[in-house]
């Protein structure tokens, strides 16, 4: 709860203005051609680039999303941390949603499974529809500062497994078609690594477990987004972790989104 009220007096002192209308409300000009308002010129005035302006307005969108949209009501053991980091072309908001029940239940990497659905009402679910609301909310204002040809997005999916150890045998049931997480995009912790997993493929170790969690979390967004009409290019990346220590805490997921400015 204390992080939940953080959030809150957070927002507050922002005013609740975190849309893009919001954020560039009564400072911008009109193109003398077409009468179009131009966001572009006070976005980077403001935030240095367009794209940051624009990934700010997002993350404040989110926060005040979780906590006026039932997600704070529905899931009342999570709390979503919404990060906005600057980078040097762009940005980058980092969701992480953290629950006392964990994402998933020990052994288990799908978060539509009728398994994970009991353990945690579906908080895992919740977090993914939060995360592509965002992605689809991002592209919109992308669009209307006129960027839709001049922004690059990118995310990388967060994958954990504690140390409970796999017990019994345990297989990759394919929802998720072949699993393919190449060297270059895909980092086991914290150095490059690659995984490939097919359906009917034993999970041989925690490792696998937590890089089909990371997976599951890139197939859940994407058909998330194509749900709500959007089939936007994006660069998906694979932090894969595992630890020796166990309890939820060591279960969770995070989602990263990178807007660049190209």
């Amino acid at each position: 709860m204390k992080n939940i009220t953080y959030l809150l007096l957070l927002v507050a002192s922002l005013g609740g203005c975190t849309s893009l209308n919001g954020l560039v409300a009564g400072h911008y000009e009109t193109d003398p051609h077409s009468g179009e308002p131009v966001y572009q010129d006070y976005l980077a005035d403001n935030y240095g680039s367009s794209a940051r302006g624009i990934a700010y307005g997002m993350a404040k969108e989110m926060e005040l999303t979780f906590l006026n949209n039932d997600y704070a009501v529905i899931n009342q053991n999570s709390t979503l941390d919404v990060e906005y980091i600057p980078t040097g072309d762009g940005a980058e908001v980092s969701l992480t949603w953290t629950s006392t029940k964990a994402l998933f239940p020990p052994g288990e990497y799908n978060i539509a499974s009728e398994r994970t659905r009991q353990y945690n009402q579906r908080e895992a679910a919740s977090f993914v529809d939060l995360a592509s609301k965002g992605i689809a909310k991002l592209i919109d204002n992308l669009k209307a500062a006129g960027m839709e040809q001049n922004y690059s997005i990118s995310a990388t999916y967060e994958g954990l497994a504690d140390g409970i150890p796999i017990r019994g045998p345990l297989y990759y049931q394919g929802e998720f078609g072949q699993v393919q997480m190449p060297y270059e995009a895909t980092h086991y912790n914290g150095s490059p690594h690659q995984f490939y997993i097919q359906q009917g493929q034993q999970i041989r170790n925690n490792a696998e477990l937590a890089a089909l969690r990371a997976y599951g979390l890139r197939s859940f967004l994407h058909g998330r987004l194509q749900y709500l009409g959007y089939s936007p290019i994006i660069m998906d990346n694979y932090e894969v972790k595992t630890t020796h220590k166990r309890g939820a805490a060591f279960r969770s997921a995070k989602i990263s989104i990178l807007v660049r400015e190209q």
